[in-house]
């Protein structure tokens, strides 16, 4: 009996707690300051209230902790730049010549591009002097950007390098870095090399041509800002 009637008067004051009404703060927007209102009306008010404010803070850490496209967007949005290279080129020019090469990149993904061509000039025998040999580097790239160098001779040491860099205009995943790019190797003077007055023309010197790029990929783990 006492048990029973202890449950009744639980059940009224949590009836009574539940419809009984209180006045909104003045704060309240959309014309509800002031007003009276069911307290279950403003638990529910509430909960809308706090769902709203957390969907607001996870969307902007989310946001805030992005993981870095590529330029111009792209791709899943956790690409990382990575270097590469292709095998050397050797070949053999004669002076005031040009040599042309089609040159074919297989990586689609390529952010920049570095085409690089060196030599060295042929040492001459003890007593001799050795003149320096030019070369000059012209490339024409898969996206139709041109370039060239002036016409360089190699230094003291024998050595000589000029090198062309290009930028791709693409995002990922497809800049159009990938096919053929048109190299022209120059040669100009290749030099004397002379005994006392006594010399032969340097017709004619090795070269290398080294293509180095970077290039976007996946990466390993996101990437933050």
């Amino acid at each position: 009996m006492v048990v029973s009637t202890l449950i009744e008067k639980i059940q009224k004051e949590l009836k009574n707690m539940w419809t009984s009404e209180t006045t909104m703060p003045e704060f309240v927007p959309g014309g509800l300051a002031g007003r009276p209102m069911k307290k279950n009306q403003v638990s529910t008010f509430v909960f809308i209230i706090l769902v709203i404010l957390l969907a607001a803070i996870f969307w902007n850490a989310a946001a805030n902790t992005d993981t870095k496209g590529l330029p111009g967007g792209g791709g899943s949005g956790n690409e990382e730049l990575d270097s590469g290279a292709m095998d050397p080129i050797n070949g053999q020019s004669d002076q005031n010549t040009e040599q042309e090469l089609v040159v074919t990149v297989e990586e689609p993904a390529i952010a920049e591009v570095t085409i690089t061509l060196s030599w060295e000039d042929e040492g001459a025998e003890p007593g001799a002097t050795n003149e320096p040999d030019e070369f000059a580097l012209n490339v024409t790239t898969v996206w139709g950007d041109t370039d060239e160098t002036p016409m360089t001779a190699n230094g003291n040491d024998g050595r000589g390098e000029v090198s062309l860099t290009f930028e791709a205009p693409g995002h990922y995943p497809d800049t159009g870095s990938a096919g053929d790019y048109n190299v022209t190797v120059k040669m100009g003077d290749g030099g004397d090399v002379l005994w006392g007055f006594v010399g032969y023309q340097d017709n004619s010197n090795d070269w290398t041509l080294t293509i180095t790029y970077t290039y976007w990929r996946e990466a390993t783990e996101p990437i933050q800002e």
